[in-house]
């Protein structure tokens, strides 16, 4: 059994910008936002003894003004670490930043993770985000900045090192996240090419990370195809079904394969067996994208059925396997099959990002 480590709460889909990568179509036309008392409800619902870390994000979580402060003090004062993602729209200044920051640091927030990229510059400048992680740090949370990439980005992890300023011998932490072409990135970005360092392995994020999008739907993974039926479930969720719900999500075949092996190697696996062509590796960003191509492709998904009935016990024993020796999460996972998988070399792989 896959154990859920984290959880991610799309508190909204409004945002005050419109990036063109963005997978959830966020834009401040974007109106889609759970009730605070929805979202508190859910947090105590969340299992206590395996739920390490509650992440808010979107959207722009900060467009929720108290209710943010709210949700992030339910979570943490229930024993979750808690992580907020912002685009830090709001630190135009660092008294604005001070003030916005210090309110969730006094609730109990532990962790801000900053979203910046070249799809961010043209509208926010550098400066909100350099204000945003020093006041962040001041007040003594942890840090770190989330960088989309592309073949061609500008903005390296070098460069947003260089750009932070400040005392050049603190460890920054710069999560690298490649461009998965879904979403709004689908249409607007068909040409870029994918980041030389991705992931397209065994997805660490489904079962084990799932979400509530901001639609309320329940999400077996990080949410960033959110309309993907077999990735969902539960379509309308009330907090109290939320364990049915996750238990019956740790009981899917097909759910545990992708945690096993990834959706690419999924496809390879159909591809091979029924004979589907499939996209070459090279093209594809990464396990989000795979996953979409995955489940838009009508002839693999009509053989997923057949696959898992040939033989399931391969993967349940597999899963016994792995939880027996300890290594059942999803680094460990990671890493097992590390030989036969491209590996985004990441400082840090978070329980829940964005």
């Amino acid at each position: 059994m896959v154990i859920l480590t984290g959880f991610a709460i799309h508190v909204t889909y409004a945002c005050p910008i419109t990036c063109a990568h963005c997978a959830l179509y966020c834009s401040p036309k974007n109106r889609f936002t759970l009730p605070i008392n929805h979202i508190l409800e859910t947090i105590r619902n969340l299992p206590v003894s395996t739920t390490k870390m509650v992440t808010f994000t979107g959207g722009e979580p900060f467009l929720l003004g108290r209710d943010l402060i709210s949700a992030v003090y339910e979570a943490s004062h229930r024993g979750f670490m808690t992580r907020v993602v912002t685009n830090a729209y709001f630190a135009e200044d660092l008294a604005t930043a001070s003030n916005r920051l210090s309110a969730l640091s006094n609730s109990g927030l532990h962790e801000l993770l900053i979203s910046w990229d070249d799809y961010h510059t043209q509208y926010i400048p550098f400066a909100s985000i350099r204000n945003a992680y020093w006041t962040a740090k001041d007040l003594g949370l942890k840090v770190a900045i989330y960088l989309v990439q592309a073949s061609n980005s500008s903005w390296t992890a070098e460069r947003v090192k260089h750009e932070l300023g400040g005392d050049t011998s603190a460890p920054h932490i710069i999560i690298g996240s490649p461009l998965n072409r879904t979403g709004r990135a689908e249409y607007n970005l068909q040409h870029a090419g994918p980041s030389a360092k991705r992931v397209l392995g065994p997805c660490h994020y489904v079962l084990a990370g799932p979400a509530l999008s901001a639609k309320n739907k329940l999400l077996a993974c990080c949410g960033l195809i959110p309309e993907t039926k077999a990735l969902v479930l539960d379509q309308n969720l009330e907090p109290n079904r939320l364990n049915a719900a996750l238990e019956k999500g740790r009981q899917s075949l097909l759910l545990n394969w992708i945690f096993l092996r990834g959706p690419y190697a999924i496809m390879e696996w159909l591809s091979k067996r029924y004979r589907i062509p499939i996209i070459d590796i090279k093209e594809v960003g990464g396990n989000c994208e795979a996953c979409h191509l995955l489940f838009n492709n009508k002839r693999l998904v009509s053989k997923i059925p057949y696959a898992l009935n040939e033989n399931p016990d391969e993967i349940v024993d597999e899963l016994q396997l792995l939880r027996n020796l300890g290594i059942i999460t999803p680094e460990a996972i990671l890493s097992l099959w590390k030989d036969s998988s491209t590996i985004l070399d990441m400082s840090i792989i978070p329980d829940n990002s964005p």
